[in-house]
C-alpha cells in the first residue's frame, strides 16, 4: 500500500501528469510491467478457455481484465473506511460462444445495476465469485438480456434478472428507459425502471436527469433516484461529474430518506493501468434531521 502511495505522489507531480504523450522512466517501467502481467493473465486465460472448449470456436484475442480496486470512505462522525476489492472479468471467447457463459468476480447487481449505481455507496463491497449466462437478442431497438446468476459469498446464491432497454436520439438528446425484472434471496422478486434523458450540449458537457425506481418484494420496499447530472470531460484523461440526488423510500412513509451532493474528479493517471477518483460529498439524511454531513471517497484502480 506505501508502494502504491508512493507511485501515486510521483505520478501528479511529474510531466506525464499533464501531457499523455510523456512517459519519465518510472511510468515507461509501470507500464512495461503491468503489459507482461496482463500477457501472463491472458495467456492464462486462453490456456483455460481452450481447455474448457475443448477446441477453439472464435478468432477474437483474449481481454481479461483484473482489477485491484484501493478505495477509501470517510464519512462525518465515522471512521475512516479501506474497502480493498479484486475483481476480474474472465474472458472466454471460446466457452462463451460455446455454453454461452460469461465469468466474472464481485456482485455487478449492487454496483452498477439497480437502484445503487447513482448513489454514494457507504459499505465496503462484498467479495464473490460468479458464473452467469447472458443471453441477448435485440428487436427492432429494444434489447433484451437474460442473466442467471450462480453466486458465491458465504453459500452459494441464485439470481435472476430480465432487462429490456433502448435508446433514442432526437437531435442533442437521448432517451434511454430501461425495465429489469430480478429475483433473488436478499429482495426477493422486485423491478426497476429508469427513464434517463440525456443532453449531449457539447462534445466535453453532457448533462442527465436521473429517474429512476426500484420494488422489492421481499421487503415490500419502493426506493427512487431523483436528480441532475452534469458531466465535463476535460481531457481523454479526466472528466469530473457532478451530481445531486434525491433519495427516496416507502419507509416508514414515502418520502425523501436523503439529499446526496458529489463532485467526482476521475483521472486516468497512466490509461488503463492505474486509475483515480476523488469524490467529496456532502448529504443531508433524514436520519439525522437533514443535517448536512461531509464525506470524502478516494479510489485508486491497478488494471491488468
Amino acid at each position: 500500500m506505501k508502494a502504491t502511495l508512493f507511485l501515486l505522489l510521483y505520478l501528479l507531480v511529474s510531466p506525464s501528469f499533464l501531457r499523455a504523450d510523456i512517459l519519465g522512466p518510472v511510468e515507461k517501467n509501470v507500464v512495461e510491467q503491468n503489459r507482461w502481467i496482463s500477457d501472463k493473465i491472458d495467456h492464462w486465460a486462453e490456456s483455460l478457455d481452450v481447455y474448457l472448449a475443448n477446441e477453439k470456436y472464435s478468432d477474437r484475442p483474449n481481454q481479461t481484465r483484473v482489477t485491484i480496486d484501493n478505495r477509501v470512505i470517510w464519512r462525518e462522525n465515522k471512521k475512516p473506511t479501506y474497502a480493498p476489492k479484486l475483481s476480474a472479468k474472465i474472458h472466454l471467447p471460446h466457452t462463451q460462444k460455446k455454453w454461452q457463459l460469461a465469468f466474472a468476480t464481485n456482485d455487478d447487481d449492487e454496483t452498477s445495476e439497480g437502484i445503487g449505481r447513482n448513489r454514494a455507496d457507504e459499505q465496503v463491497p462484498v467479495d464473490s465469485i460468479s458464473t452467469f449466462v447472458n443471453i441477448a437478442q435485440t428487436i427492432g431497438r429494444i434489447k433484451t438480456e437474460f442473466q442467471p446468476r450462480f453466486q458465491y459469498t458465504k453459500e452459494f446464491e441464485t439470481k435472476y434478472r430480465l432487462k429490456f432497454s433502448s435508446k433514442s436520439r432526437f437531435g442533442a438528446f437521448e432517451f434511454k428507459p430501461e425495465i429489469h425484472l430480478f429475483a433473488n434471496i436478499k429482495d426477493g422478486t422486485g423491478q426497476f425502471l429508469s427513464l434517463g434523458l440525456r443532453w449531449n450540449y457539447s462534445e466535453t458537457h453532457h448533462f442527465e436527469l436521473v429517474n429512476e425506481q426500484q420494488y422489492s418484494d421481499g421487503n415490500n420496499t419502493v426506493e427512487t433516484n431523483h436528480g441532475p447530472i452534469w458531466q465535463i470531460q476535460h481531457s481523454t484523461r479526466m472528466f469530473t461529474r457532478h451530481s445531486l440526488i434525491l433519495e427516496a423510500n416507502n419507509r416508514p412513509l414515502y418520502q425523501a430518506s436523503r439529499y446526496v451532493a458529489a463532485s467526482e474528479l476521475y483521472y486516468r493517471l497512466l490509461k488503463n493501468v492505474l486509475h483515480c477518483s476523488v469524490t467529496p460529498i456532502v448529504y443531508w439524511g433524514r436520519e439525522e434531521r437533514f443535517k448536512a454531513r461531509f464525506g470524502l471517497d478516494f479510489g485508486l484502480e491497478l488494471i491488468f
